[in-house]
């Protein structure tokens, strides 16, 4: 008989935005197969005191928690649950409504489905993982957590407790590289920690022929310091600095304001006059990534930290070769047969080999690049290590 399993995470497609958490629902429907399960996907909205008052008077329904049900895809039962966080208030009773309030979803939809969870995996601690973290407290549901994201313990406010606390708390706590795993153990508390690599699915992944004349460079990503964007705008302007010809950028980012881009990445193309060698793409389907890596000739990453990169072993399963930065997570699946790698911020050195790529100097073949990653990241190898965690926990609670 199949186990009831609840899947929590504050990232996952939706209808208008269907790339959001796109690597979440992989592994979803992957476990759909083996499990009973239901989502729900946390959304919180902070709430000051200013428009708590004007919702108050005005549109009072928009301070109430609610939760929505939609299917999505392949059947799936999806629960968009948005609730509030009054920051004026003391975080003990923003954390004691919050709880309160899943603990109550969660019922009504055991009630409703004849369905309670054996076991609850939240994706990504904040905050995910607390809200798990406090139904097993209140519920006694076994809780696993996989974390995407660089975590930080250090600190001694109440959300930094109640995440240290859901981390020791959890029968099993995951990473997706060893990059990750290290970083938590110099945390030093003597917490287990399993490695549970991103999934992907090999045959959505294939090697063509490049049709587009050129040799042109993907770069995937977001507008976050920790992507390396900078640097990618340094080695754009080598290349017209030195006027090589026959090369493009295609940039696919989303396009939002930031500290480093105050205008966004667009109007930086256009101010910086560079729109002979780049353009920005929106960001796309997984099922039209593979046109962008087929007609790609490298794919390009200059981040400073990287927990998995899943779009540079996507690339690779394409054939597509990489030049990157040393940046932690791809460590795992980056090799002399597959890549160049270069230090972070080596805006020349990376330069340089692009350069040799482009001007036939150093070659890789496609069929060893996609081969150096063959049948290690696939669905069986991830299927046979969540199943397996899934069970220790069984075991240990019978």
């Amino acid at each position: 008989m199949k186990k009831n399993l609840l899947i929590i995470t504050s990232l996952f497609p939706n209808k208008n935005n269907p790339i959001y958490g796109s690597f979440v629902y992989d592994q979803v429907i992957l476990l759909k197969e083996k499990y009973n399960l239901k989502v729900f996907v946390e959304h919180k909205t902070n709430i000051g005191k200013r428009s708590f008052f004007k919702f108050l008077f005005f549109d009072i329904n928009k301070l109430f928690n609610k939760k929505t049900y939609y299917k999505y895809s392949d059947s799936l039962d999806v629960y968009h649950i948005e609730y509030k966080s009054f920051s004026f208030l003391p975080p003990k009773i923003q954390y004691y409504y919050l709880v309160r309030f899943y603990r109550k979803t969660l019922l009504d939809v055991s009630k409703e489905h004849v369905w309670f969870p054996n076991i609850i995996h939240a994706h990504y601690l904040y905050n995910s993982g607390i809200i798990a973290s406090g139904l097993n407290q209140k519920m006694d549901i076994p809780f696993v957590i996989t974390e995407h994201n660089p975590i930080n313990f250090y600190g001694e406010n109440f959300w930094f407790n109640k995440a240290r606390e859901a981390y020791l708390n959890s029968n099993k706590y995951c990473v997706v590289s060893h990059h990750e795993y290290r970083r938590m153990l110099t945390f030093d508390y003597g917490k287990n920690i399993d490695i549970v690599y991103n999934v992907v699915n090999e045959d959505d992944y294939t090697i063509k022929v490049k049709k587009s004349t050129g040799f042109i460079v993907l770069f995937v990503g977001y507008p976050h310091p920790l992507k390396g964007m900078k640097t990618l705008f340094n080695i754009i302007a080598l290349f017209e600095r030195h006027k090589v010809d026959g090369i493009f950028f295609n940039i696919i980012s989303s396009d939002e304001k930031t500290s480093e881009f105050p205008d966004g990445i667009s109007a930086f193309i256009k101010k910086e006059k560079i729109e002979k060698y780049c353009r920005l793409i929106p960001r796309q389907q997984k099922s039209q990534m593979m046109g962008y890596y087929n007609s790609s000739d490298v794919l390009l990453s200059t981040s400073i930290n990287e927990t998995f990169g899943l779009s540079q072993l996507e690339a690779l399963l394409c054939g597509v070769p990489i030049v990157s930065t040393k940046s932690g997570g791809p460590d795992d699946f980056l090799t002399v047969e597959n890549s160049l790698i270069y230090n972070i911020g080596d805006t020349e050195g990376l330069f340089y080999g692009i350069m040799q790529l482009k001007n036939g100097k150093i070659r890789f073949d496609p069929e060893n690049v996609r081969n150096s990653v063959l049948g290690k990241f696939d669905e069986t190898v991830f299927l046979e290590k969540i199943v397996s965690l899934y069970q220790d926990i069984f075991n240990s609670t019978i």
